[in-house]
């Protein structure tokens, strides 16, 4: 779907979907749980589907007694769906296939797998596309860099408590967007299973550990998706309200609150939700170490901020849905934002005069949104229409992107 954004928002209120990031985990811990649970993610996001159809095959073995799985698990192009389910289903002893898309056969797997086949589970590639998981895994100690992907961490996080040995799960070096450990651990917790960190990155398990999700449960507010609107507000003068976040979340996008205030945008928390209104904005030095997915949404309000807005220790976004950090470059440079591309950042140079353009998506749903929120800073008028292509990539965490897009005052046309 390619489309023409004609609008800009000019306000209003906007409650964004479920975290797809907290979805994912309650609905796997759902799944390895023999209890009553009912999980609520209202989110239609394919990354959540996926997880969702994954969780429905692993149960239907478990409770057949099956050790395969015939038909190929579609993870799509999610990495929390392939990095969370490839261990659980060595833990179970169930052999599988994981179908992946778009960019995701791309992305790195190699330290999760080489511990995966240590600890007696064999991994091999049978297609492009498709990862081949046999074989029952083993406890004991498994090693892990912290700075590749908070993803592998949780994925063994969630399968380690189910075999037969303790195991021991050693991080080297600073885990890198720790809040999304921290997520994993508080479901664990809600689960019923213990996890001791004895030291930062030294986790020890117990085995024979039986998940026991009870009651209702319901994903908080999207973070990562809210903080798109949260930007957007900060460059307008009448501002937004977002609804339906929690001030309290371990999500560490949370951190977009702070990031605006540091720039000047007048914030205010009520039991209706979030309000931004934008001023006068500063540039800004952040590290994003921990908050990757907060890069596209600085990047916004970077180009409305006066100076030089300096971005840093976000390599890891080049190992995305896109190279991400080239991506942002590639598209800010398109409506004439003065932007220079480091090796683990980015430096924008706001306040400039901004025109219209022409983008690709990148296949990346982050890119879609922050191209989209770039309107609000564009000349008024057909010369500042904005046309973005592959703009239905968004339905990987956002679906109703665009037309929560339209309840806040904007317009867009596919063409």
């Amino acid at each position: 779907m390619n489309i023409k954004i004609t609008k800009a928002p000019v306000g209003g209120c906007v409650r964004v979907p479920g975290s797809k990031s907290m979805a994912q985990r309650l609905i796997l811990a759902w799944a390895l749980s023999k209890t009553e649970c009912c999980v609520t993610a209202h989110s239609g996001a394919d990354d959540v589907l996926n997880m969702g159809e994954c969780a429905k095959e692993i149960i239907a073995a478990i409770e057949e007694k099956r050790t395969s799985i015939p038909e190929p698990l579609k993870v799509g192009e999610s990495g929390a769906v392939l990095r969370f389910v490839m261990p659980v289903l060595g833990a179970l002893g169930i052999s599988a296939d994981l179908k992946m898309e778009g960019r995701l056969p791309e992305r790195p797997m190699d330290p999760l797998i080489s511990q995966l086949r240590q600890h007696g589970v064999t991994v091999e590639r049978a297609a492009d596309d498709t990862y081949h998981v046999e074989g029952q895994l083993n406890g004991g100690i498994f090693e892990l860099p912290g700075d590749q992907s908070s993803q592998f961490i949780s994925g063994l996080l969630m399968a380690l408590p189910l075999i037969g040995e303790n195991s021991e799960l050693r991080i080297f070096g600073d885990i890198q967007s720790r809040p999304y450990v921290d997520m994993t651990l508080d479901v664990l917790a809600k689960s019923g299973i213990t996890i001791i960190e004895d030291g930062p990155g030294d986790f020890y398990i117990q085995g024979n550990q039986k998940y026991r999700l009870e009651g209702e449960y319901e994903a908080e507010g999207d973070w990562s998706g809210a903080a798109f609107w949260l930007a957007l507000g900060a460059t307008m003068r009448e501002g937004l309200t977002v609804a339906g976040l929690n001030s309290e979340s371990l999500h560490g996008d949370r951190e977009i609150i702070s990031i605006l205030k540091r720039m000047g945008a007048d914030i205010n928390v009520s039991d209706a939700g979030i309000t931004v209104r934008g001023g006068k904005l500063y540039s800004s030095i952040t590290d994003c170490r921990n908050i990757p997915d907060l890069v596209p949404t600085i990047a916004i309000a970077a180009c409305a901020a006066g100076g030089k807005t300096i971005i840093t220790n976000a390599e890891r976004l080049r190992l995305k849905e896109s190279d991400r950090l080239r991506a942002i470059t590639d598209v800010l440079k398109a409506f004439g934002v003065l932007v220079d591309e480091r090796a683990d950042g980015l430096e924008i140079f706001g306040g400039g005069g901004f025109h219209d353009g022409t983008v690709s998506s990148h296949g990346d749903h982050r890119i879609a949104m922050m191209a989209a929120c770039m309107r609000g800073l564009t000349p008024e008028g057909p010369a500042g229409d904005i046309i973005i292509y592959d703009a239905e990539t968004v339905n990987k965490s956002y679906p109703g992107f665009f037309e929560d897009y339209r309840a806040l005052g904007g317009d867009w046309e596919e063409i």
